[in-house]
């Protein structure tokens, strides 16, 4: 492996050669001070060229982690790691330098701040404390200034490590540079000042005793016992680089890796992406480039972790922070103790003679608890979570708090669900339980297709798929298509793009529904035409009119211009029980049609034709589609569909998160987190108070609040101070005052 080239991925955008000039002692940007001031793009700005900055600083410590663990020590370059650090702690005394620490407008107290250029824009003003500086909603430090408790929590509390390599989204670098000075990078730059041995990632040169120690508790040779060392501990074990770590041959390698393989310590299988045949048990990550596929057991020893998919570092590569060895006695220190990969796993105790039973009756809960009984006497955790989501099914009908019975599933599900799901990770999304077992999954389409048998033969109770285009937009007319031939598909019951995934026109839903392998679903969700086109009431014909949607009991169509003839197109499906078709310029005189005809579909409980969607992201194009149904005809509506039933009217949205319908209300209440609410002087003199509807006149004080607008999505929406009392939003919010004068920079309370 090429170890600088290697380097090189990690540190772009940063140009590798600046680092190889330093490592050589040659004249470079470690050597050059700057005076720096904050930026509205983010990342300060200095006069100096070339000057010392954020990015040099992560570049910098990534180069001397990386190198000065993985480079051979007869390498010049290695030898260098020295240099480069010294030159590293040196700019950090410069007292004008000035590191960005992440996307927030912490308050601070200190002395006015102005950035050359911004004098004539209040806005862009901050406040400078000599520390730390806060400025256009950005937090910035001095390293050479930071020496408060408090102010080196508050800067490595805004750092967010998850991308510092990329400008968006703003990722701080307050764990870099709380780096510099550690035990474990001094350790590693005293290691390359004269490097004991020739290579660090040989356990057999770097860590003897560890390898011996090994030896005689697994009963293994030298060459075993490494290659362990390496597997267990190592970020990116390719087994090319294996081979030249240790100077192996193919069949060397080979016969020593079938060693693990006998004595049950490792598993003969190939992950994607990992470049290796012999993995650890336990959960994968399939990180994105530069990084490998690794075991998830493994960054612990690197001080990551990941955060939903998300790698958090802190350099952000899973780079060591400490010497090679230390982290191969780490390693082995968990494996003897009880955090071995292996007890990661709890045991898998799934006969086949349940699971067809089981699937034989799906919904019999009583049997689902037995078999929970069965899997607990086997020891496997799986049985509490099938008792445990039985009992919220049973809670939830009988409409009880099921608070209790949450809280225990999502511990249960924290600790275990990634091994239970681990067979899938690499494909999907996201996933979801239902009685013990995943029954849904998000996925990429052409994912789905590609690794359909594995998927299915791994969820033998998988019934639901949720599709994702990669944010927010249309299905590909491909992905449909893919899916359309797609045999595993045929398995599904429930389809669900999601508000934020549509069918590009009506031509891909008319593949959709002539799809060769299309199930016979049961619930279907199809997303929000942001394009301001929709496919219709010729698209309700095509949907009422397919012989494998008949069974359909749930159907959302949202945003897609049905208009009355289309909803009645709807109708045809007898055995709906649910219908919800927001954004579809359905007015109100409408309803009085619809309530008419509610004969035709005897099952039905639910017509919700309000404008509530599960997104933020509503266009402009689409709002003209907006449904103009007054709450008095939504609540007729939903008192006959009621009285049919001899039951209360039903407004909430069953079987879709969220809350109860909205109606004709223009927005939506939202509890005020982070900055809001706060008061600024207004800008311009044409923003209306959202309480007397009265324009605010330019340069007065008025008060922000958020809220959720149907047509929109999130808003800044605007007050006089004087109607504070009647906004809805800062009702019963304790130290109102307080709160306002904290988030305002000065100007709360507003001058008599």
């Amino acid at each position: 492996m090429d170890v600088f080239a290697e380097l090189a991925r990690f540190v772009e955008p940063f140009d590798a050669s600046v680092i190889e000039a330093a490592l050589l002692g040659k004249a470079s940007q470690f050597d050059i001070d700057g005076k720096f001031h904050s930026h509205h793009m983010g990342h300060p700005r200095s006069s100096e060229k070339q000057a010392f900055d954020s990015g040099a600083l992560l570049a910098g410590m990534q180069a001397v982690c990386f190198l000065g663990t993985h480079l051979r020590g007869s390498d010049p370059l290695r030898r260098g790691v020295p240099k480069l650090y010294k030159r590293i702690v040196e700019r950090l005394s410069n007292p004008d330098l000035m590191i960005f620490a992440g996307y927030s407008g912490d308050a601070i107290e200190g002395e006015r701040y102005v950035a050359p250029g911004y004098e004539a824009y209040e806005h862009h003003h901050g406040i400078d404390n000599g520390a730390i500086v806060v400025a256009h909603g950005y937090t910035y430090f001095r390293p050479a200034r930071l020496v408060n408790v408090d102010d080196i929590a508050r800067v490595v509390g805004l750092a967010k490590p998850e991308h510092p390599n990329n400008t968006f989204p703003f990722s701080g670098f307050g764990h870099v540079w709380k780096l510099v000075g550690s035990p474990g990078v001094e350790a590693i730059v005293a290691r390359c000042g004269k490097p004991p041995v020739e290579h660090e990632l040989d356990a057999r040169q770097s860590a003897p005793e560890l390898v011996a120690r090994v030896q005689r508790a697994r009963e293994l040779d030298a060459d075993a016992a490494t290659l362990y060392l390496q597997l267990l501990a190592l970020a990116d074990c390719a087994d090319a680089s294996v081979r030249e770590i240790n100077d192996w041959t193919q069949t060397e390698h080979k016969k020593v890796a079938a060693k693990l393989v006998a004595a049950k310590l490792v598993n003969e299988h190939k992950q994607p992406r990992a470049n290796r045949k012999h993995v650890l048990a336990g959960t994968w990550e399939k990180l994105f480039p530069p990084h490998p596929a690794i075991e998830r057991w493994k960054l612990e020893l690197y001080d990551a972790r990941m955060q939903g998919k998300t790698l958090v570092a802190p350099l952000g590569r899973v780079v060591p922070l400490r010497p090679i060895h230390e982290i191969f006695e780490a390693a082995w220190q968990r494996v003897a103790g009880e955090d071995a990969p292996e007890s990661n796993r709890p045991t898998v105790a799934i006969g086949r003679d349940w699971i067809a039973e089981l699937k034989a009756t799906p919904d019999d809960d009583s049997l689902r608890l037995v078999y929970g009984d069965w899997l607990a006497e086997q020891g496997d955790p799986r049985g509490e979570l099938v008792t445990l989501q039985c009992r919220r099914v049973q809670l939830a009908r009988q409409g009880q708090d099921m608070a209790a019975i949450e809280k225990a599933e999502q511990a249960l599900l924290a600790k275990h669900g990634d091994v239970w799901a681990e067979q899938i990770h690499s494909y999907v999304e996201g996933h979801g339980y239902d009685r013990g077992f995943i029954t849904s999954i998000t996925v990429h389409a052409p994912t789905f297709v590609k690794h359909a048998k594995k998927i299915v033969d791994a969820l033998p109770f998988l019934v639901e798929l949720q599709l994702s285009a990669g944010g927010v937009g249309p299905i590909p007319r491909a992905h449909v298509s893919a899916l359309s031939g797609c045999e595993a598909f045929s398995r599904i019951t429930r389809l669900d793009l999601t508000p934020d995934h549509y069918l590009r026109s009506t031509d891909e839903l008319e593949l959709l529904v002539e799809a060769p392998q299309l199930p016979r679903l049961k619930w279907l969700r199809l997303g929000f035409h942001r394009g301001g086109e929709g496919f219709g009431t010729r698209g309700a014909e095509l949907i009422a009119g397919c012989a494998r949607l008949s069974d359909l009991r749930f159907l959302e169509i949202a945003g897609q211009n049905l208009e009355l003839a289309g909803v009645e197109a709807l109708f045809k499906l007898k055995k709906l029980e649910m219908l919800r078709v927001p954004y579809n310029a359905i007015k109100s005189g409408d309803v009085d049609k619809l309530i008419d005809s509610l004969d035709q579909l005897p099952a039905l409980r639910v017509l919700d034709v309000s404008n509530v969607l599960e997104t933020d992201f509503v266009t402009a194009a689409c709002s003209f589609f907006r449904n103009c149904v007054d709450l008095a005809r939504q609540h007729a509506l939903a008192k006959a569909l009621a009285a049919r039933r001899g039951a209360a009217a039903q407004y909430e949205r069953d079987d879709v998160k969220g809350g109860p319908a909205q109606g004709g209300f223009v927005g939506t209440v939202l509890p005020q987190t982070g900055k809001y609410p706060f008061a600024e002087r207004a800008k311009s003199g044409t923003s209306k108070c959202v309480v007397c509807r009265e324009k605010i006149a330019m340069r007065s004080v008025r008060i922000g609040v958020e809220r959720m607008l149907d047509a929109v999505g999130k808003v800044t929406s605007w007050a006089h101070a004087a109607c504070r009392d009647r906004v809805p939003e800062l009702q019963g919010i304790p130290g109102l005052d307080e709160l306002l004068t904290a988030n305002s920079r000065g100007v709360w309370p507003p001058e008599a």
